[in-house]
């Protein structure tokens, strides 16, 4: 004859990636209980029949998950008594953000885009960095707004590490790195020629690139304290023509910017010979 069996079990709340613990113990089941059948889909299929106290992954979402006992005992089936449950595994949020690229001295902008998991609510939300250059442990940024900015250091191309990591109000959680370049800015630099009084003075940039490319990518603007320039000249090319007369103050200016928008500036001082004078 069957007797009247306990049969319960409790479990706990996990994450996407985590175990649930599933504990069916006395005297959550009755002490004459020796065999449990754990059904974790409600599909007929028994995944345990052994334990009583297990831990087993499933995949994210809300499963009805079966228990049934048995006293072996009592024949001829064990008097079978079975419970189904309601047990949800939490999606975990996917973190993820964007960082700007941005030239040395000026604030790099991230923003978090993050997708949620079960719940739309962040309890936490940690930025922090680190330089790769040197073997560094990652630094908090000390703010966990959804939109901010930083100056760095340093520049160069993949020379920082952002990661952001993501906490919902389930306690999931994700996180994310992403390498950010900061560039280095170009140095303008001119080349020139020396001549005597009512010729031409040849200018010539002869910038270095920083991160970015300069070549057809670059702007060039020239400028001049003094003097004027030949009909049809250009004044946005690599190479700059210019009348300078003796004894002037000739300050010529190169400004270039790159294909990203980082900008120098150099300035020369081009000197013009008096030409000599011939007495009869």
């Amino acid at each position: 004859m069957c007797s009247n069996k306990v049969c319960n079990f409790d479990f706990n709340k996990v994450c996407d990636g985590y175990a649930t613990n599933f504990n069916a113990y006395y005297p959550l089941t009755s002490n004459n209980v020796n065999k449990w059948e754990w059904d974790f889909f409600n599909n007929s299929i028994v995944e345990d029949s052994i334990n009583s106290n297990l831990n087993y992954f499933l995949p994210p979402g809300l499963h009805a998950v079966k228990l049934t006992v048995y006293d072996t005992t009592i024949f001829p089936d064990g008097c079978p008594t079975s419970i189904i449950k309601n047990v949800r595994v939490f999606s975990n949020p996917t973190a993820n953000f964007n960082a700007s690229t941005e030239c040395i001295n000026n604030y790099t902008k991230i923003e978090d885009i993050s997708i949620v998991g079960d719940t739309g609510l962040y309890t936490n939300r940690i930025w922090k960095y680190k330089d790769l250059s040197s073997i560094s442990q990652y630094i908090p940024l000390g703010f966990s707004s959804i939109l901010d900015s930083i100056e760095f250091d340093y520049c160069g191309k993949n020379r920082y590490e952002i990661r952001l990591t993501v906490i919902d109000s389930n306690q999931c959680i994700d996180s994310i790195d992403k390498k950010v370049t900061v560039a280095c800015l170009p140095t303008a630099n001119i080349e020139w020629n020396t001549v005597c009084n009512n010729n031409i003075t040849t200018f010539k940039d002869s910038s270095i690139q920083g991160t970015f490319p300069l070549g057809p990518y670059a702007t060039y603007a020239w400028t001049n304290s003094n003097g004027i320039w030949p009909t049809l000249d250009s004044i946005s090319d690599e190479v700059y023509y210019q009348f300078y007369n003796w004894g002037s103050q000739n300050n010529t200016t190169l400004t270039i910017t790159d294909s990203l928008g980082c900008m120098s500036t150099a300035v020369v001082n081009a000197y013009v010979y008096q030409n000599p004078v011939v007495n009869i």
